[in-house]
């Protein structure tokens, strides 16, 4: 367990889901106001049920690391991660496992109080304990503000993705 005076990371169980749905939802916000209607987005009951039931999944079959940062004087939710473990592949030697950094979600009013790098760090930590030397994060093109942390925390960009309708 990390932290400050004020929250504190915890590990996350499939009985803290649904706690988080309200931070997935602003997340789901955040990504529509990104994307533009460049690329269709769930409805909002669609997106956590299948969120949820992802994250259930992962954390039942020991494939996911989740940790909750909760506010000291109360236990509110002020964010949390959840790494998916991904099986290595033939190209890269980054060991049997590596970890995917699938969702960080930080309430507004929590943002810029290191939240985030804590939840961060605190995955990380987790990884290394497990002997996983990789991990990787993914994010949308043009969330600046995400890509500064991140590259902050020591990501490097490593592979580029793109996407595109079949149909023209």
């Amino acid at each position: 367990m990390t932290g400050t005076d004020e929250y504190t990371i915890v590990p996350g169980t499939a009985a803290d889901l649904d706690e988080l749905s309200e931070l997935w939802l602003a997340l789901l916000s955040h990504h529509r106001n990104l994307l533009d209607d460049r690329f269709p987005v769930h409805a909002p009951t669609d997106s956590w049920e299948l969120a949820r039931a992802a994250f259930a999944r992962w954390l039942a079959d020991d494939a996911a690391i989740a940790r909750i940062a909760r506010r000291r004087d109360g236990g509110e939710v002020l964010g949390f991660g959840i790494c998916q473990l991904l099986a290595g592949g033939p190209t890269f030697d980054l060991g049997s496992m590596r970890g995917d950094l699938d969702t960080l979600v930080v309430k507004d009013a929590a943002r810029g109080g290191g939240v985030g790098a804590a939840l961060i760090e605190s995955i990380r930590a987790e990884l290394a304990a497990r002997g996983i030397a990789y991990w990787s994060v993914g994010l949308l093109a043009g969330n600046e503000q995400a890509e500064k942390l991140y590259r902050r925390l020591g990501f490097a960009p490593w592979t580029q993705t793109l996407l595109a309708r079949t149909g023209r």
